[in-house]
């Protein structure tokens, strides 16, 4: 469940998102290769930090992944609402893509991968599900908050429900391994 909430928050409200906001970028005038070249940034930034997020996980704990990670993806959010040019959105896109690397898909699989021997496939299917509903959802909201309330508005209210749940999940819910709480990985020993 914990990961199903980051997935919906990190993927869902990070990429999705960006890719509703378009529009609203475009009225800036802006050329819409400009714009779509944000998720490029982003995706790119993801891929770049893949290996060192890995290596993080390996020593470290996944809980602070979330907790950064959302934080990081709060302040990207910001600065895309604020951008005012392409290269501003495009560090905005770059410092999301920083924050996602600490709550998408990595960062959950391996969580999954320690809590579960059998049903991983569900586990990770389900994990899959928040993302999509994420992007459901993120999308509406960008949407509808540009249009009542602009996109600055619609960017920040993003940011809240980034720099919020996936945090307080990785503080209060999210243990790095099962032993953390005396137990032991689902279908494994007694």
């Amino acid at each position: 469940g914990a990961s199903l909430l980051v997935e919906f928050f990190g993927i869902g409200f990070g990429f999705f998102a960006l890719i509703a906001s378009y529009p609203y970028f475009e009225a800036l005038g802006w050329a819409r290769t400009t714009v779509v070249f944000s998720s490029t940034v982003m995706i790119t930034t993801i891929a770049i930090l893949s290996p060192l997020t890995g290596a993080y996980m390996d020593r470290r704990s996944i809980r602070v992944l979330f907790i950064v990670g959302g934080l990081i993806m709060a302040v990207g959010h910001a600065l895309l609402g604020f951008a005012e040019t392409p290269l501003a959105f495009q560090i905005g896109a770059m410092v999301l893509g920083v924050g996602m690397a600490g709550v998408t898909v990595l960062p959950n699989q391996v969580l999954i991968s320690r809590w579960f021997r059998s049903r991983l496939g569900l586990a990770n299917g389900l994990i899959s599900a928040g993302t999509v509903l994420g992007g459901s959802l993120s999308t509406m909201v960008v949407t509808l908050c540009s249009e009542t309330y602009g996109r600055r508005f619609a960017f920040l209210v993003l940011a809240a429900c980034v720099g919020v749940v996936p945090p307080l999940i990785g503080l209060l819910v999210v243990r790095d391994h099962p032993s953390d709480m005396g137990l032991e990985p689902y279908d494994e020993g007694d």
